[in-house]
């Protein structure tokens, strides 16, 4: 039985993880920034496919399938939408690349600052996250593949009610705010507002969430390291979440958790993929995790802000971390 809980915890961790871990007990499907907390004008979206479906190809000639049978490549991201089964429109948020390897326990992530520029298949160069507002899923993989050269497959997506409602049934996560953080947005659905004293505490969901999200206040003062800042941030407040997960007493509380917010994750994996990491979940190491940032950093074109990708340490690291995984070897 000890055994049992802590392969579902870890399980649990893994595909929700670090945009806020999800585990798969009895359903079906069941996987399914800051937030630019603005949805894409209407005239500015383009209608592309629906979410992408098991065998779906994400670009001529390509076959959605694992690389391993004991290794799953994956995007994990997170959206602004209060619900995933809004496809365009609005923009995705935390975006990590994931490798889990089941035979070495192995788990390493690398995330993408949403303002990072790339080109968008039909847009032209543009911020990353704008790829789901204008195309879905479909469009923001096809970026990935083509900006990146992975022969990347699958995705998890889930939206920012799970982790406020996950850190409320665990009953807070202690967290050291880094600094006061104040912030309205009147014109978010429902409204934003995000008023936090920085020091030790104990965050609810909502304070979670808002520093989750927080990038600026409202007199714009900010993270003086801008989005790379904020992704450190981000990190550090998911391994806090972990540790609160793992504790005893809300390892027996998982299945209902999972049950109330499954409607909020969506994925492309199959039953029996989700089932297979299910079985192996108990092979993975905690200790064994790395945690990466696309190099790059912060400049403005034009009038607009993007995060600007140097490419040769790009590369360097895509290939340390997925090299396996490059179209036509870069």
């Amino acid at each position: 039985m000890k055994k049992f809980k802590i392969a579902f915890t870890v399980a649990f961790i893994v595909f929700t993880a670090f945009y806020l871990f999800a585990i798969v007990k009895d359903a079906k499907n069941p996987f399914e920034n800051i937030f630019s907390n603005k949805k894409i004008e209407e005239n500015e979206e383009e209608k592309i496919d629906d979410l992408p479906k098991k065998d779906e190809n994400f670009e001529e000639g390509n076959k959605v399938a694992q690389l391993t049978d004991d290794e799953y490549f994956f995007l994990l991201f997170g959206t602004d939408s209060h619900d995933v089964n809004i496809d365009t429109g609005y923009r995705s948020d935390t975006m990590i690349l994931t490798k889990v390897n089941f035979k070495t326990g192995a788990i390493t992530m690398m995330n993408f600052p949403r303002d990072s520029r790339v080109a968008i298949p039909g847009k032209g160069l543009k911020k990353l996250n704008a790829a789901k507002a204008f195309g879905g899923t479909t469009l923001m993989i096809k970026t990935f593949r083509d900006a990146f050269n992975i022969d990347l497959d699958y995705f998890v997506e889930v939206d920012y009610t799970l982790v406020e409602n996950l850190i409320d049934a665990i009953g807070g996560v202690p967290f050291n705010v880094p600094r006061d953080m104040n912030y309205y947005d009147p014109t978010d659905k429902p409204p934003l507002r995000i008023n936090i004293k920085a020091g030790q505490q104990v965050l609810n969901g909502h304070d979670a969430v808002g520093v989750w999200r927080w990038r600026k206040n409202s007199d714009g003062s900010g993270y003086m390291g801008g989005d790379i800042e904020r992704i450190g941030v981000q990190q550090e407040l998911m391994k806090a979440i972990m540790n609160q997960i793992l504790k005893i007493e809300n390892i027996a509380r998982l299945p209902k958790i999972f049950s109330e917010l499954k409607s909020n994750i969506k994925t492309n994996f199959s039953e029996k993929q989700v089932l297979q990491a299910i079985i192996s979940a108990s092979k993975l190491d905690l200790n064994n995790i790395s945690m990466n940032t696309l190099p790059g950093e912060g400049k403005y074109i034009g009038t607009e802000s993007f995060y600007v990708i140097h490419e040769n340490q790009a590369n360097e690291m895509i290939d340390n971390l997925f090299g396996e995984y490059r179209i036509n070897g870069r």
